[in-house]
């Protein structure tokens, strides 16, 4: 019988990250996966995934900022750009809220007038709303090449893959 000291099991976002993580400290570890990696039938498939740090509770900005250094190091670690900066806008009742939790946390944004907002993003139609929130820091993570990446370096800290 093999044994293991973690036997993680799902090798989507989540699973793949832990693996790595594991093998990365010497924890001997075995990442399964029902499928094939990178199979389009969980939560983690597909080419993006949204990244933003605009939320309404400062926790989650806080931890939108802890993720986006390790968006970096996963990106040094693979070689890869794996978050690609969009930019992005929220308008309408949660708006404030939102400018209220990033800038308890001194997350980059700014308020737009309805006609700035307007010629910035003339795809976008800001009618009936007086300003428009702005917050560079958002994008979107390439969430397959995210995943691949995560389950390579895995099996390159002697995680076992299991597909």
């Amino acid at each position: 019988m093999e044994r293991a000291d973690v036997v993680v099991v799902g090798a989507g976002a989540m699973g793949s990250a832990t693996a790595r993580a594991l093998g990365e400290r010497g924890v001997d570890t075995v990442l399964l996966e029902q499928f094939t990696v990178g199979h389009g039938r969980g939560s983690s498939h597909g080419a993006t995934r949204i990244f933003r740090f605009a939320y309404q509770d400062s926790d989650y900005v806080r931890m939108a900022m802890r993720a986006e250094r390790a968006w970096w190091d996963l990106e040094a670690a693979s070689g890869e750009t794996l978050l690609v900066r969009t930019g992005g806008v929220d308008a309408g009742p949660g708006a404030q809220a939102c400018a209220d939790a990033m800038a308890a946390c001194d997350a980059e944004h700014e308020w737009l007038s309805r006609a700035a907002a307007s010629a910035a993003y003339p795809d976008i139609d800001f009618e009936g709303y007086d300003r428009v929130l702005r917050h560079p820091a958002a994008g979107v993570c390439l969430a397959a090449r995210a995943v691949a990446a995560q389950v390579r370096l895995a099996r390159m800290a002697g995680v076992s893959v299991r597909e």
